[in-house]
């Protein structure tokens, strides 16, 4: 700053090209996963949110996903989805009624189906993908017993 003739004049300095504060945004900004390059979309409860309210995240009657996969409290639900998938396979509106397809379907798109958790999963490539073909005929066979009257819900002895 320097005073001349009464007036206050401020040397305005012209920022570096890449100054402290700007090469460290960028740095971080950099470090980030663009929206569209990052695959995880199903991700897992921040601490700060689960800390005290892990009974408001923890499943009562079932899970999907690997986080509570093969959980004994859940059991119940496992042998339902079970009998959902047999139903499924068995449905004659069912173009392949194997478990092959479906199976090797999954195999195929494993990595990037896992690569869509945020949490890397602690199952064996085997019951990975056992986990997501039950998982989603259940899904599947559940919304059509929904939405299609044309399909019935699988009959369930006492397993409710």
């Amino acid at each position: 700053m320097q005073m001349e003739n009464n007036t206050l004049e401020i040397e305005i300095e012209r920022p570096d090209e890449k100054n402290g504060v700007e090469t460290s945004m960028e740095n971080k900004l950099g470090s980030l996963l663009s929206v569209s390059d990052n695959k995880c979309c199903i991700y897992k409860v921040p601490e700060f949110i689960l800390k005290g309210n892990e009974k408001f995240y923890r499943p009562l009657e079932m899970s999907l996903g690997p986080v509570y996969y093969k959980d004994a409290k859940l059991e119940t639900m496992q042998e339902v989805k079970w009998i959902y998938l047999n139903s499924f396979l068995q449905h004659p509106n069912n173009a392949f009624p194997r478990l092959k397809p479906y199976i090797d379907f999954v195999r195929i798109k494993e990595k990037k189906i896992r690569d869509s958790y945020q949490q890397p999963s602690r199952l064996s490539s085997d019951e990975f993908v056992e986990m997501i073909v039950l998982d989603a005929t259940f899904l599947v066979y559940h919304s059509m017993c929904l939405f299609n009257l044309a399909f019935d819900r699988p009959y369930i002895e006492n397993k409710l």
